[in-house]
């Protein structure tokens, strides 16, 4: 009779400890992949969008490399407008988004771009 009374015991300790239980809900970071252009003209500005989502409180932070290429306004939102630099040739640049939840390991999305001289 002690059988029966202490394998569900031993049941429930054991999905306890080792997370076995399904609540349904995904306590982590999901990041898309960035979204807008990837070929801009010189000097003209464009907005970029990235879907977060968590549990925690989520923060962002857009960069670009070379800082030289563009700026951001609203480069702390998950839908900033870039603005690319004047260039003297077609240039190179990588848009990049860090998102951190404070909790979670922070997700890094990059997306390549081509700026166009224009002439």
């Amino acid at each position: 009779m002690k059988f029966f009374m202490i394998l569900p015991v031993a049941i429930l300790a054991c999905f306890l400890a080792l997370g076995c239980t399904d609540s349904g809900e995904t306590n982590q970071l999901n990041v898309s992949d960035i979204s807008g252009p990837a070929t801009l003209n010189e000097g003209t500005a464009y907005q970029y969008n990235v879907v977060a989502t968590s549990d925690q409180t989520i923060t962002f932070l857009w960069a670009v490399d070379p800082v030289t290429a563009g700026t951001f306004t609203g480069g702390t939102t998950s839908t900033p407008t870039f603005t690319a630099a004047d260039v003297n040739a077609n240039t190179n640049a990588t848009i990049q988004v860090t998102v951190n939840s404070g909790t979670y390991p922070t997700e890094i999305v990059d997306l390549d771009i081509v700026i166009l001289d224009l002439g």
